[in-house]
């Protein structure tokens, strides 16, 4: 039996994320609190900036600072350019500079399809995060996965959804593509009224400067 709660939890495959425990027990409750607020229109649903103003959210929670989408010089050398940032938390200890992305994730995909397209979306949040340019400080990848069960592939979700998504927990967890897995499966999400069932949320984060 896993060990696991799937309510929330994390998993850390790299001590170096260590440094984010905090704040990604602060995004737990963020999108926690959201859910609870809003039941049939969680955040995590949308897109990219959503999913990062509620890590942003977790951030301050957590005793942090965070800022998002502001101006700041991107690339290196000769292909250095103006853009935009999408996240930057400040803790005590460091400064991380976060590029995210968001990917709808079909449940019952095989083992062999979900570690492809996870690795080709940590791949690409990567290339992203690569153009950061802040020396002093750290860059950080990060991609929420929201992973939808369709009533079709899943027709007994509603009296089976703590063991499908536990199955959906391990899977990640298995999965050596990010540097931190974390996870928040409230439980007034798991069934909503809709032709799929998006109960969740899955955060891959990785050290762009390991890699």
């Amino acid at each position: 039996m896993p060990s696991f709660q799937i309510d929330f939890g994390y998993c850390v495959k790299n001590r170096n994320m260590n440094v984010l425990r905090t704040v990604i027990e602060g995004w737990g409750k963020a999108v926690e609190r959201d859910a609870k607020y809003l039941p049939r229109d969680p955040a995590y649903w949308y897109g990219e900036r959503p999913n990062l103003s509620v890590l942003a959210a977790g951030a301050w929670l957590s005793g942090a600072v965070a800022l998002q989408e502001f101006d700041g010089s991107k690339g290196w050398g000769k292909n250095k350019y103006d853009g935009r940032y999408d996240l930057f938390v400040g803790l005590k200890s460091c400064e991380i500079y976060i590029e995210g992305k968001r990917k709808f994730l079909r449940a019952h995909y095989s083992p062999k399809q979900r570690a492809k397209v996870v690795a080709d979306s940590i791949d690409s949040v990567i290339t992203d995060a690569r153009q950061v340019y802040v020396t002093k400080a750290r860059s950080v990848g990060c991609v929420f996965f929201v992973p939808w069960f369709s009533k079709r592939a899943f027709p007994s979700f509603k009296k089976d959804a703590v063991e499908l998504i536990r199955q959906q927990v391990q899977s990640f967890i298995d999965l050596d593509s990010a540097d931190m897995w974390a996870w928040c499966f409230p439980k007034v999400t798991r069934h909503l009224p809709d032709k799929s069932y998006y109960p969740g949320v899955f955060l891959g984060i990785c050290d762009v400067n390991r890699r």
